[in-house]
């Protein structure tokens, strides 16, 4: 049985509309004025396919209030819950080295150096502290090697341009100096404090 898409006018001056099954649109126009609505308006409805006339459930009360507002704020949080469990993943399970990208890929910059101290009075326990604050990169040598010289090797996406000698015993900085321009061979007079 065909079915029409109606808007009609009760009574009480309300426009209200629906659909109406009947067998010819003569037929659905004189059941609805029967029944005392003035009819504005009353189409055939297409054929819609088999799911058309299946009436989708209506939402419980609570579902229907929730705005836009709260669905956008669920996906935000659940947008950010899953970009923090990705950066914890990457930071976890890194790549392999031969698939490593980004920061890495761009290492194509090598740096070979050599550094040599000079210090009087130096305990033996001493470390040497060679740090690159630009790329960064940091390296620990013991005071004996350094007095023989502390070589530097690494891959980098610029040259560094200076780096920081420190010599420490355990958290107590003995001395400091910056090293600059960087030489393939570069000897220090380090004075202690």
């Amino acid at each position: 049985m065909p079915q029409f898409r109606f808007r009609v006018l009760t009574p009480d001056g309300r426009v209200r509309s629906g659909r109406f099954t009947g067998n010819s649109v003569e037929e659905a126009r004189k059941q609805i004025e029967d029944s005392g609505l003035n009819v504005l308006e009353l189409t055939p409805v297409e054929s819609e396919g088999p799911l058309a006339s299946i009436p989708l459930p209506r939402a419980p009360g609570w579902m229907a209030r929730i705005s836009g507002y709260w669905v956008a704020a669920a996906l935000l949080c659940a947008g950010l819950a899953w970009g923090i469990w990705s950066w914890r993943q990457a930071r976890l399970h890194p790549p392999p080295p031969g698939r490593a990208r980004g920061a890495l890929e761009m290492a194509n910059q090598r740096f070979q150096g050599e550094f040599r101290l000079r210090a009087s009075g130096v305990p033996p326990q001493a470390v040497v502290v060679v740090h690159f604050p630009e790329i960064p990169y940091q390296v620990t040598h013991p005071w004996s090697r350094a007095q023989e010289g502390c070589k530097v090797d690494f891959q980098a996406a610029r040259t560094p341009g200076y780096c920081l000698l420190r010599l420490q015993d355990g958290a107590k900085v003995l001395g400091e100096t910056r090293v600059e321009p960087l030489l393939p061979s570069n000897e220090v007079q380090l004075h202690i404090r």
